[in-house]
């Protein structure tokens, strides 16, 4: 059988392999590395019984990229017939539009999906993946293993924990689930993974091209937060894989690697921080070699401390916090009210009285229950003040298989949802009318255009929605500019922001309730001489237009 992987990442150029000599995807000076693809076929490789009888084909590509044809005939092409995808948020709608193509023109193709996909309901199941055969949920080497040996033995796929199999009616089915540790810590895979890595260097196109690696050491999170499909969903328990991290560290700094480990809470063990000082000295023999860390411990300070010590010894000096809000009630309304502001703002000021050339970035969640005008004012001046130079804005996405998504909590904090298209590329070319209509229709791009469902409390209306995401994008550009300014200063800037956006978003907002009941959706975008560009590109110019009035220069 030959059997094919996809994984969307973040690029933007299509590189689909004929043969597994190619297991990667570019973006610019840069070659991705597709894990997923990796994990699967070095735990079959030693626990599966029919390794070659498979001929292995990774098909992966940007998530970016816009001819989804092209894919679709590439995999028909290569006479696929076992499909894989592993499914993440920014991917999902994308990588089932490329299912249901190859589903609907090579019926007996197999079709396999797992990844971060929760734990799905069979009602959701039976009506969004009709064209699905196999779901995997939690930890996937293991199902995987039998699912494929499954397709050349006499074993009833009803009996595979973990798995969603389908009936006679074409219907799935409810299954049973069996807690698997990640990488079944019985198997040593270090060989295996080693000589993964050792074929994809050797035989990748380009070897003079960054490398960027993203690692997971621990999977799972312990935190239960309302607006994560993560902890919050299936994945509560967390996981530390097995393997030697050291021999596989030692491997990868012969190379032009950067290492992202995406752990949930880099740092909930003492052991990640020798992870972090071996990775480090390895660096400092090959300047090549480096790794970034993206998330930290939540509730670890004096470990995270450590770590950021670490971090600045070898050059950092920009710090990033999984923050979200910074007020008490709308933690307590997410369910993380057990990790407070003022735990994380003693640390940056901690650091900073140590290092005082550091600076800080956050990351907040837009229209989180509770929030509201006055306080998102009162967090971005207090940011001010607390050397924090950048904060990373992200609107709330009602994830499937979330604590959000059910009915109570929703009820619980009078939250509102609505949907929305959100324009992934530079400009359409067409006016904001026609685009709307061609969505309604479906003759539009998956990719081009995806497909969300915003959150947000209902006393905060539409238009004040609006005003914190301009307020989100003045800060920012303030800060750039004006890296010294503190919340006397912006306060000022604020009020004059709010007054100028005011009949912006007042028409804004009318003409999304308009649309809302016109078409049932918002596309996030606006339209210059007949093209349609992104609503965030709008707003920046927006906002660069009213700081070049306040300062009397052109931004």
């Amino acid at each position: 059988m030959n059997i094919s992987f996809i994984a969307l990442q973040a690029g933007k150029d299509i590189r689909i392999g004929s043969d597994s000599s190619n297991p990667t995807f570019k973006q610019g000076s840069v070659n991705f590395i597709l894990l997923s693809y990796y994990h699967l076929r070095s735990f079959y490789k030693i626990a599966g019984k029919h390794y070659d009888k498979y001929k292995w084909f990774p098909a992966e590509y940007g998530w970016r990229v816009r001819n989804i044809p092209e894919i679709v005939n590439t995999i028909l092409k290569n006479k696929i017939d076992v499909l894989c995808f592993s499914m993440y948020l920014w991917n999902s709608e994308t990588q089932l539009e490329i299912a249901r193509l190859v589903k609907e023109k090579n019926p007996n193709i197999k079709i396999i999906i797992g990844g971060h996909i929760g734990k799905p309901t069979l009602e959701l199941a039976n009506d969004k993946y009709p064209f699905i055969d196999y779901i995997v949920y939690g930890e996937g080497e293991k199902p995987f293993q039998m699912l494929l040996d499954s397709f050349y033995e006499k074993i009833d796929e009803k009996t595979i924990p973990n798995l969603l199999t389908k009936n006679f009616k074409n219907k799935f089915e409810q299954f049973k689930f069996k807690e698997y540790p990640p990488f079944n810590p019985i198997l040593d895979l270090k060989e295996a993974f080693i000589e993964d890595y050792k074929f994809w260097m050797n035989n990748k196109a380009n070897p003079n091209k960054n490398v960027v690696m993203f690692y997971n050491r621990v999977r799972g999170c312990p935190y239960k937060c309302s607006f994560c499909a993560w902890g919050g969903g299936l994945h509560n328990k967390v996981d530390v894989r097995a393997g030697d991290w050291k021999a596989e560290l030692k491997f990868l700094s012969n190379y032009d690697v950067t290492l992202i480990p995406v752990d949930a809470n880099f740092g909930i063990y003492e052991e990640d921080i020798d992870f972090l000082k071996y990775a480090l000295s390895l660096s400092k023999e090959n300047k090549k070699f480096k790794i970034s860390i993206q998330n930290y411990a939540k509730l670890q300070k004096e470990r995270v401390f450590r770590i950021w010590e670490e971090e600045y010894k070898y050059g950092k000096r920009r710090f990033r916090i999984s923050l979200q809000s910074m007020h008490e009630q709308v933690l307590a309304n997410i369910d993380r009210p057990e990790i407070p502001w003022e735990k994380h703002k003693k640390m940056l000021l901690d650091f900073t009285e140590k290092h005082n050339d550091t600076f800080y970035e956050v990351e907040i969640i837009h229209g989180l229950p509770g929030m509201n005008i006055n306080n998102t004012i009162k967090m971005l001046l207090e940011f001010a003040d607390m050397n924090i130079r950048n904060v990373l804005t992200f609107t709330w996405r009602l994830l499937e298989n979330s604590p959000a998504d059910n009915k109570d909590y929703q009820e619980k904090h009078n939250l509102k949802t609505f949907e929305h298209r959100e324009i992934m590329v530079q400009e359409i070319d067409k006016n904001l009318d026609e685009l709307y209509k061609d969505v309604k229709s479906g003759n539009y791009n998956v990719i081009d255009i995806t497909k969300e469902t915003s959150i947000y409390d209902s006393t905060l209306t539409l238009n004040e929605y609006l005003k914190i995401l301009y307020l989100m994008v003045i800060n920012n550009l303030m800060l750039e500019k004006h890296p010294n300014y503190g919340s006397v200063e912006l306060s000022k800037f604020f009020d004059y922001t709010l007054k100028n956006v005011e009949e912006i978003t007042r028409e804004q907002s009318k003409d999304w309730e308009e649309k809302l009941k016109q078409y049932g959706f918002i596309i996030f975008g606006f339209t210059k001489n007949e093209k349609t560009i992104p609503f965030d590109a709008y707003c920046r110019k927006i906002c660069k237009k009213i700081y070049s009035q306040y300062f009397g220069v052109t931004y």
